[in-house]
């Protein structure tokens, strides 16, 4: 399902952070696991949360899953 607002944007203003770029930051993204938790795997498409994953991670997204993905994602 394709969302109005994408996958960063929303953990960004979700979190109160100012830039995409925030979520980078490990103590930034641990705010922002929380409205990560509350996001219906649905809402976005496999690629966005890959692509979430690598940007946020800085590593390579070998999962094949968004349950997997969230799963790390919740990690981090």
């Amino acid at each position: 399902m394709q969302q109005s607002i994408d996958i960063f944007e929303y953990l960004t203003v979700k979190s109160g952070l100012n830039y995409i770029s925030d979520l980078t930051v490990r103590c930034n993204f641990i705010r922002a696991r929380g409205a990560l938790r509350n996001i219906p795997e649905h809402y976005y498409s496999l690629k966005e949360w890959k692509d979430l994953y690598n940007y946020v991670s800085g590593r390579y997204c070998k999962f094949n899953s968004i349950p997997e993905i969230k799963n790390a994602l919740m990690k981090i």
